[in-house]
């Protein structure tokens, strides 16, 4: 095989090679000096914007599923899979629609597109797809203008299966750790240029406001000065440049700060719903976590799906552009999230055609729609809203111009597969060494991340000597472990949903708690359900439950009461009237954590005590340090004391120093990184 061949993956090399005399020709032919990378962005971007037809233009602010560029997997192990990149769909939608950005969607796996024999899925599959696709977008396309990719990468590059994955933005609230949250990005960033997929649609800004709301997990805190410095910090990580000797290539990434804005605080905890939000709130609660992910340079923010005070966000002009652009000062690419145009129309009923609600989303401000489906119907309506004088010309020329901004930042056009039509745009198998990188920040994340919400009579830590029982449907469950967004939309396979799980046996390598417990003291017992353990219990000196969700992601998991499900309330009830001691770990968020048992006064010194540690889905990496917190020697200093989520019991939990003096300076609403650093001078760490 040869070297193209292999890195580029068989699919697409015919096509490649066939076009190599026409890519010659036409480069001589059509004025490329946008492609030389001496001349500053600015010229580049006028020059490309100069040769292009509105039909070329208005595709640039198009994003449509991967799904339509691709054909259907034919493995019965990975349903709903995509397999290789299919050169008549990819003339419809790059060449005769001339989209410029494609997305893979939460359930979008790409099912060994690499040929390696395997079952798909790794870094070297979404390399080789990206590939396929983007050297016949290249070398097909009349100006040769190369297509951004973009992906959910949320808590680590969190779709190949092979990729490591981090605390939930929630768990890494409760690090309170700004330094291992710019090292999140930057390793999620290696596995993103590496494989191509270059846009990110994360992080995510919204503050947490409501445990009904499924997305909960997302936010990194409820206090907006945290959120932001958090927020910024993964920022500066995903988008910083490749350091001296990276061994993959020199694409940045763009972060995309979602969802603009008020998305955590709907008017029932329900998703993609009605918000009622006061300026003043939206000032001084919601904007400063975007403000300084916006500080931070963010290059993309996605618009909330919600609707703010009456008006859909996507149509909001007060939004997107006075508050965004004129009083924030962003001056990036906005995004729409998926088929929020649409829904103007479908929806939300304040337009009365297809044609209308591109016109009302653009004119508020919107640079590119989430379309997903149907190419040639975003191209028809917004034609004819150009050609009725709905949408100006001088409207359509600005998105375009800050679409290709983006793209020549991001060094799209320097690939070298742009340059020589004979290379791969990246490198396959660097791209598998890529995305497995960073297994010790993850353990570090998963350490800082677990919260100790309560000792009872120090019942933590635990001698090794003990004889320990460990019962809990967590207890050896990878599915709850990581959460949603972990491999698909909703988490991995046996989720317990009716669809959009990961495939059958997609199951990342990782270790339970039981099995870190397992590793200290070999002599664990383990009891899988609640009349084995209550029976067990008796021959044990302590008992873990680990108790808590399984994975969901958006809507699935909005829930009007959260709290433990009541056959694990009835097992950690059952527990404690052993009279043993009983060690609640909980995985999940945004659930009250222990029956009425744990919550009354203790009876006896005699009786069962029970310390709770809250983990928050907190990935691969967490029971190995669960593990160390249960060994003799090692103090419950290491669990953290408060959660993040609640700026007064975060600080009451804590010894309080005096504050310096520069603390009392003021500091404006909108200067989170000022407040933090007054919140900040207060702890004594």
């Amino acid at each position: 095989m040869s070297v193209v061949s292999k890195r580029l993956g068989l699919v697409g090399v015919a096509a490649l090679l066939s076009a190599l005399l026409v890519w010659r020709g036409s480069t001589a032919a059509l004025g490329t000096n946008y492609l030389d990378d001496s001349r500053p962005t600015a010229d580049r971007v006028d020059a490309l914007l100069s040769q292009m037809t509105l039909s070329e233009k208005v595709g640039q602010m198009d994003q449509i599923l991967i799904d339509h560029v691709t054909s259907p997997a034919q493995a019965p192990s990975c349903p709903g899979c995509f397999g290789d990149a299919d050169p008549a769909a990819m003339q419809s939608v790059l060449i005769d629609n001339n989209v410029g950005s494609l997305l893979a969607g939460g359930t979008d796996i790409p099912y060994d597109t690499s040929h390696s024999g395997g079952a798909g899925n790794t870094g070297r599959d979404w390399a080789a797809t990206y590939n396929a696709i983007q050297a016949f977008a290249v070398q097909q396309s009349r100006l040769h203008v190369p297509v951004l990719f973009g992906v959910d990468a949320v808590h680590g590059f969190s779709h190949p299966v092979d990729a490591p994955l981090f605390p939930h933005s929630m768990g890494m609230g409760a690090t309170w750790d700004v330094a291992l949250a710019e090292r999140a990005g930057a390793v999620t960033a290696g596995g993103l240029r590496a494989t191509g997929w270059v846009e990110d649609f994360a992080p995510v800004q919204d503050v947490y406001r409501d445990n009904r709301w499924g997305r909960a997990y997302e936010s990194w805190s409820e206090a907006p000065m945290l959120a932001g410095a958090l927020g910024a910090a993964d920022v500066r990580g995903l988008q910083a440049a490749p350091g001296e000797g990276a061994t993959t290539n020199s694409l940045r990434v763009a972060a995309t700060l979602k969802h603009l804005v008020g998305n955590s605080q709907s008017i029932n905890g329900h998703d993609r719903v009605e918000g009622q939000l006061p300026v003043r709130e939206l000032q001084d609660v919601f904007l400063p976590a975007y403000k300084d992910g916006i500080d931070a340079n963010a290059r993309m923010v996605m618009i909330s799906s919600s609707s703010i005070n009456g008006v859909p966000a996507t149509a909001s002009t007060f939004l997107q552009t006075n508050l965004l652009r004129q009083r924030l000062g962003f001056n990036g690419v906005t995004i729409s999230d998926y088929k929020d145009v649409q829904a103007l129309w479908a929806t939300y009923h304040i337009a009365p055609d297809l044609a209308g609600a591109i016109a009302m989303a653009v004119n508020a401000g919107l640079d590119m729609a989430m379309w997903v489906d149907d190419p040639d119907q975003w191209q028809a309506n917004i034609l004819a809203d150009v050609r009725d004088g709905k949408i100006s010309q001088a409207r359509i020329d600005e998105a375009v111009r800050r679409v290709l901004t983006l793209k020549f930042e991001l060094g799209l056009f320097d690939q070298p597969c742009v340059q020589d039509a004979r290379l791969a745009c990246v490198d396959v198998d660097a791209a598998g060494v890529a995305v497995q990188a960073g297994r010790a920040e993850t353990l570090q994340a998963a350490r800082e991340s677990i919260t100790l919400l309560k000792n009872t009579n120090n019942a933590l830590p635990i001698p090794t000597s003990a004889n320990v029982l460990v019962t809990g449907p967590n207890a050896d469950s990878m599915v709850g472990q990581l959460g949603g967004w972990s491999v698909a939309w909703q988490g991995l396979s046996t989720s317990g949903h009716n669809c959009c799980e990961g495939p059958p046996g997609q199951t990342p390598p990782g270790t339970t708690v039981l099995q870190g417990i397992r590793a200290i003291n070999p002599s664990v017992t383990f009891a899988a359900y609640q009349d084995q353990a209550v029976a067990a219990a008796g021959g044990a000196d302590v008992v873990v439950a680990v108790v808590g969700e399984l994975a969901y992601a958006e809507g699935v998991g909005d829930n009007p009461a959260p709290a433990l499900p009541a056959d694990q309330q009835a097992m950690l009830a059952a527990l404690e009237s052993t009279g043993k001691p009983v060690v609640i770990v909980v995985i999940g968020w945004g659930i009250k954590v222990a029956p009425k048992q744990a919550r009354r006064s203790p009876r006896s010194s005699s009786v069962s005590s029970t310390p709770v540690v809250s983990c928050r889905s907190v990935g691969r990496q967490t029971p190995m340090f669960v593990r160390r917190s249960a060994r003799a020697e090692t103090s419950t200093s290491g669990l953290r004391r408060h959660s993040g989520t609640n700026p007064k019991s975060s600080i009451n939990s804590r010894p309080r120093a005096r504050a310096p003096a520069a603390a009392t300076t003021r500091c404006s609403r909108l200067d989170t990184a000022c407040r933090t650093r007054r919140l900040a001078s207060a702890i004594c760490v």
